[in-house]
């Protein structure tokens, strides 16, 4: 049979492992959140690439529309010389 000294040696050992293990655990957490920080920090990155690309996506969308609307309006116009064009043209021909 162990003596009481010896007892507590056994106990001693005993907490000495388990904290071990919970250090190794604490370890393995910190590196768990390392990477998981990293992946956050990426995304965020990513999403903020996106979201520049996005309005400048836009800017270029508006900017397509404005010319757009312009050439209408310069096709209407270049129909109304035409048509003055033609009635001044068909005073010249019999």
């Amino acid at each position: 049979m162990l003596a009481k000294n010896d007892w507590r040696l056994v106990g001693i050992t005993l907490f000495a492992e388990r904290l071990e293990s919970v250090t190794d655990s604490i370890g393995k957490l910190d590196q768990s959140q390392a990477q998981l920080s990293e992946t956050v920090r990426l995304v965020s990155t990513v999403s903020e690439e996106t979201l520049a690309a996005s309005m400048e996506v836009s800017s270029t969308v508006v900017g397509q529309l404005e010319v757009s609307d312009r050439l209408v309006l310069l096709s209407g116009q270049l129909e109304e010389v035409s048509k003055q064009l033609e009635e001044s043209l068909s005073r010249f021909t019999t």
